[in-house]
C-alpha cells in the first residue's frame, strides 16, 4: 500500500509538473498555494531548514507565474520564517520587506484581519516595599524567575510561538506572586524578549490568518460539493479541531478566538455547511434508536427462555439473533454500545453454556446408536434393513450437535451401516440375477406369442396355451412387460378375427369375380376361350351359382349379339338402392324419393313381424336378384354396385 502511495504521489506531481509547464495557470496557483502553506507551517516548527530551502529552489521557478497576492503571501511567510530563526538583528532586518504583504491583506478585509491581542507584558517596576523580604526566600525566587526568562528567551529564539506562549504565560504568573523589583540585568533580557514575542506573535497571527482564510474557504465550498453528510461532518470536524489548535498557537484560552472577525466567519460557515445535514442526523438518531430497541428486544427474548425450557431450535435461533446483534453494534448511539456490548456477551455466554450441556447428550445418544450399528454390521440379522433404517431414523431424532463432532461420529455410524448394506447388496445381487434370468424369459414367452400373431395362418391352441402357462408361472411383476404380453394377445386375437373376416368375405368374393366375368362375356371384352379358363379357374361360391353360370353360358352363346334388354334399369335401381341402405351409404339424389319409399317399406315389414333374414342372408338375396336381371347395367351403376358391396361386407358382423 506505501508503495502504491509513492507512486500515486510520484504520478500527480509529475503530471502537476507538466501541467505547469503548458502554463496551466490554475496548476501554477495550486503549487505556489501549496508552497506558501508549507513554508507558513515551518515557520511554526523548530527545524526544516533543508525543506526550506527546497521551497525556495521551487518558487524561484513558478515566481514569474504567480499572482500578486500569493507572493505578498510568500514574502510574509518568508519574512516569518527568518524572525523565527535569526537573531534579533536578522529579525529586524527581515521586518522591512514583510510590511508589505500584511499591510495588503489588512486592506483586503479590514472587518476580519485584525491585529493579534497584544500580549500581557511582564510587570518590572517594582511597587512599594511593605517590608523587607527573607533573603534566602528572595533569592531562590531570583533564581526561579531567572530560570522561566531563559525558557522564555529560549522559545524565542527557536522560533516555537506555543511554547513561547506558554513560558511568558509562567512569567507572569511568577511575577504576580513577587511584587519585588528585579535585578537590571534580567529587566534588560526581559524587555529584549518581550519585544522580539510580540514581534513573533504578529508574525504568528498574519500566518495564522492565512490558514484560517483557507479554512473558511473549504467551509464555505462544501454547501454544493454534494458530499456525504459524515463526509462534511468529518470535513468540519477536522477544521474546527485545527482552528483551535491555531488559536492554541497564538496562546488564547478556549472559547476566547470566538471574539474576532475570522472566528465568526468560520462558525458561521460551519453552520451552514451542516445545515443541510440535520435531517440525515436526525433520520441516522432515529435509525439508531430503532436498532438499539430490537437490540433490548433481543435481549428480552433471551430472558423469557425458562432456565429449564428444552426448545432447543429456539434457543439456537435466540444465540444466533444475539451473534447478529453483536455484528451489528455499530449501527446504534456510540454512547450505548459498550453497555450493549457486555449484555450481549453476558447473553451469549449463558445460552452457549446451555447448548453446550445439551450438545454434550447429544454426544452420548449418538455414541450408542454407533455401538448398536455395529453389533449389526458384525452379525446381519433377518430384517437387517430394517433395522438399519429404524437406525438411522433414530440418528435423525436425537438432533444435531456441535458441528464437527457430530461430522466425526456420522462418519462412524455410516461406515457401520455402509458394512451392513453391503452384506444385503451380496443378496440383493442373487436376486437381481434371478430376476434378470426370469425377465429374460418372460422376454422371449412375449416374442414367441407376438410371432404367431404375425403368422398368416391360425397359431395352434396348444402353443398358446403353452406359452400362456409358462408366463403365469414366472409370475412377472415388470409392468413393461405385461403391457407387452398383454398386447401380444390383443394381437392374437385381432389375427383370428381377421381371420374369421376373411373367411366371411369369400363368398362374396367369389360371386364378385364370376360376375365380372359374366359382364366381360355379355360385353364380349375378351375371346370365349380364355373367359372359359378364367371360369373354371374362379374360386366357386354358394350365392347366386346357378343364375351366374346360366347367364355366362347364354353371354358365350350369344358371342356378343346385343340382344339382352338395356333399356329398363328400374329393377337395378331398386336393388342398389336397398344394398345402400344395407351398406349405411348415401344413395344419389335422384334416388331420394324411392330410397324413402324403400326404407318406409322396410320398417312396415319389421312392423308387421314378417319373418326376418340375417344380414348374410339378405345379403346374398340382393346379390342374386342382381344377378337374375336380364338388363345390363351401365357403368355408372356398376361402380355404384361394387362400392356398395364392399361397405356391404365390412358391416357385417
Amino acid at each position: 500500500r506505501k508503495t502504491d502511495k509513492r507512486v500515486s504521489r510520484r504520478a500527480r506531481e509529475r503530471a502537476d509538473s507538466l501541467r505547469i509547464a503548458r502554463g496551466d495557470s490554475s496548476a501554477v496557483e495550486t503549487r505556489a498555494r501549496a508552497l506558501c502553506e508549507r513554508l507558513e507551517r515551518l515557520a511554526r516548527e523548530t527545524h526544516g531548514a533543508e525543506e526550506a530551502g527546497d521551497i525556495d529552489a521551487q518558487w524561484n521557478v513558478l515566481e514569474a507565474q504567480v499572482v500578486e497576492s500569493l507572493r505578498a503571501r510568500y514574502r510574509a511567510a518568508r519574512a516569518l520564517l527568518a524572525a523565527s530563526r535569526e537573531r534579533p538583528q536578522v529579525a529586524a532586518a527581515a521586518e522591512e520587506p514583510a510590511a508589505t504583504p500584511v499591510e495588503s491583506a489588512e486592506a483586503a478585509e479590514p472587518e476580519q484581519v485584525e491585529e493579534p491581542p497584544a500580549p500581557v507584558p511582564v510587570q518590572v517596576q517594582a511597587p512599594p516595599v511593605e517590608k523587607p523580604a527573607d533573603p534566602g526566600r528572595r533569592l531562590a525566587k531570583l533564581v526561579e524567575i531567572e530560570a522561566a526568562v531563559q525558557s522564555f528567551e529560549s522559545a524565542i529564539e527557536a522560533g516555537v510561538v506555543a511554547r513561547a506562549h506558554a513560558a511568558h504565560a509562567e512569567l507572569v504568573a511568577l511575577r504576580k506572586t513577587d511584587k519585588a523589583p528585579l535585578p537590571r540585568a534580567i529587566q534588560h533580557r526581559l524587555a529584549e524578549a518581550e519585544r522580539r514575542y510580540a514581534e513573533l506573535s504578529r508574525w504568528q497571527h498574519w500566518s495564522d490568518n492565512q490558514r484560517r482564510r483557507q479554512l473558511c474557504e473549504s467551509i464555505e465550498a462544501l454547501g454544493g460539493s454534494g458530499l456525504h453528510p459524515d463526509a462534511i461532518a468529518t470535513r468540519v470536524r477536522e477544521a474546527q479541531a485545527e482552528w483551535s489548535k491555531l488559536d492554541a498557537a497564538e496562546g488564547h484560552a478556549t472559547g476566547g478566538h470566538a471574539m474576532h472577525g475570522w472566528a465568526r466567519r468560520f462558525h458561521a460557515a460551519c453552520r451552514h455547511a451542516l445545515e443541510p445535514a440535520k435531517s440525515y442526523f436526525r433520520k441516522r438518531q432515529e435509525l439508531r434508536k430503532t436498532h438499539s430497541q430490537a437490540i433490548a428486544t433481543t435481549l428480552g427474548e433471551v430472558r423469557a427462555i425458562p432456565d429449564d425450557s428444552h426448545d432447543w431450535p429456539l434457543i439456537a435461533k435466540t444465540r444466533h439473533a444475539v451473534v447478529d446483534a453483536l455484528r451489528t453494534l455499530d449501527r446504534i448511539d456510540p454512547h450505548e454500545r459498550k453497555q450493549h456490548a457486555r449484555n450481549l456477551k453476558t447473553a451469549l455466554t449463558h445460552l452457549d453454556a446451555r447448548l453446550a450441556g445439551h450438545h454434550g447428550e447429544i454426544e452420548s445418544a449418538k455414541s450408542a446408536l454407533i455401538a448398536e450399528a455395529q453389533a449389526l454390521a458384525a452379525e446381519p440379522p433377518r430384517g437387517a434393513a430394517a433395522a438399519a433404517r429404524a437406525l438411522q431414523q433414530r440418528w435423525r431424532d436425537v438432533g444435531n450437535g456441535r458441528r464437527d463432532r457430530d461430522q466425526a461420529q456420522w462418519k462412524t455410524f455410516r461406515a457401520a451401516l455402509d458394512a451392513v448394506f453391503g452384506k444385503l447388496d451380496a443378496e440383493r445381487s442373487e436376486r437381481v440375477q434371478r430376476d434378470s434370468d426370469s425377465r429374460q424369459r418372460a422376454t422371449a414367452l412375449c416374442a414367441e406369442l407376438e410371432a404367431l400373431g404375425h403368422g398368416n395362418a391360425t397359431p395352434p391352441r396348444a402353443a398358446i396355451a403353452r406359452i400362456e402357462s409358462d408366463w403365469d408361472a414366472l409370475r412377472v411383476r415388470e409392468e413393461s412387460l405385461q403391457r407387452r404380453f398383454r398386447a401380444a394377445q390383443a394381437m392374437l386375437r385381432d389375427a383370428g378375427m381377421r381371420q374369421e373376416r376373411a373367411g366371411r368375405r369369400v363368398p362374396y368374393e367369389a360371386w364378385l369375380a364370376r360376375y365380372r366375368l359374366c359382364r366381360a362375356a355379355e360385353a364380349a371384352s375378351a375371346p370365349g376361350d380364355e373367359l372359359r379358363a378364367s371360369w373354371e379357374a374362379a374360386a366357386r361360391g354358394d350365392i347366386a351359382a346357378t343364375a351366374l353360370a346360366s347367364r355366362f353360358e347364354a353371354a358365350l352363346a350369344r358371342a356378343g349379339a346385343g340382344d339382352v334388354d338395356e333399356s329398363d334399369d328400374e329393377a337395378l335401381r331398386e336393388i342398389l338402392i336397398r344394398l345402400e341402405i344395407f351398406a349405411g351409404l348415401e344413395s344419389p339424389r335422384e334416388d331420394h324419393d324411392r330410397r324413402r319409399e324403400l326404407q318406409i317399406e322396410r320398417l312396415s315389414a319389421r312392423m308387421r313381424g314378417e319373418a326376418a333374414t340375417t344380414p348374410h342372408q339378405e345379403l346374398a338375396a340382393l346379390l342374386t336378384r342382381w344377378t337374375e336381371q336380364t338388363a345390363l347395367p351401365s357403368s355408372a351403376l356398376e361402380m355404384r354396385l361394387e362400392k356398395g358391396l364392399a361397405a356391404a361386407i365390412e358391416t357385417l358382423p
